[in-house]
C-alpha cells in the first residue's frame, strides 16, 4: 500500500523555508545579543534584559528551524504547531517595535504570511468518496 501524502503546496514551502530563515536569523540575533550586549538598543525594549531576551531568542531560532523542517515534510504536527508559534512570534515581536519599528514591521508581515499558508493552504484535502459498488 503506497503511503499518502500531502501534494506539495507553493504556500507551505513558501513556510517552511521562512521557519528555517527566520530561525536561522533569530538564533543569529540570539548570539549577538549574547555576545555583544553594546550594539543593540536595550533601553528601546519594552521589558526585560537584553541577555535574557538572546536566550529566548536563541531557544525560539531552534525552536523554528525544527519546525520549519517538519513544515517541509508535511508533517500536521509541524504545521499546526507552526501557525502557533508564528503567531506568539508576532506577539512577542511586538515587545521589540519601539527599538526597531520598521524591521519589526517587516518580521510581523512575514508572519501574518506564514499564518496564512499555515492555515489556509496546510489542511489536508477532504477525502475523495470512493464508491464501495455495494450500492448505499
Amino acid at each position: 500500500m503506497a503511503q499518502q501524502t500531502r501534494p506539495r503546496s507553493g504556500w507551505l514551502t513558501f513556510a517552511g523555508v521562512m521557519f528555517i530563515l527566520a530561525g536561522a536569523l533569530n538564533v543569529l540575533w540570539g548570539v549577538a545579543a549574547l555576545a555583544d550586549d553594546d550594539r543593540f538598543q536595550a533601553r528601546e525594549l519594552l521589558f526585560g534584559d537584553l541577555s535574557a531576551w538572546g536566550w529566548a531568542y536563541l531557544v525560539f531560532g531552534v525552536v523554528q528551524v525544527i519546525l520549519g523542517a517538519l513544515i517541509l515534510r508535511r508533517s500536521g504536527f509541524g504545521i499546526a504547531a507552526g501557525a502557533l508559534v508564528a503567531l506568539l512570534h508576532a506577539v512577542v515581536g511586538m515587545a521589540s517595535i519601539g527599538a526597531y519599528p520598521l524591521w519589526t514591521t517587516v518580521v510581523l508581515g512575514i508572519d501574518a504570511l506564514i499564518i496564512y499558508g499555515l492555515v489556509v493552504h496546510g489542511t489536508p484535502e477532504p477525502a475523495q468518496y470512493q464508491p464501495t459498488g455495494r450500492g448505499f
